[in-house]
């Protein structure tokens, strides 16, 4: 799997407090996305500097 992110952004930048994350796919024959899920996501300000730092992520 694949994670992009919009075109106007070449990372994802996590920021403290509350976010919606929409997670679509597109498969290859098709033009459409779909979406697959919903989840809301809320970072205290160190998760989100934690996040910032090189080798971190996020699993869900």
């Amino acid at each position: 799997m694949r994670i992009l992110v919009e075109k106007q952004t070449s990372e994802i930048e996590f920021k403290a407090g509350d976010s919606n994350l929409e997670i679509f796919e597109k498969l290859l024959e098709h033009q459409k996305y779909k979406l697959l899920f919903k989840i809301r996501l809320s970072l205290t300000e160190t998760e989100a500097e934690t996040l910032r730092q090189k080798g971190t992520g996020v699993i869900f």
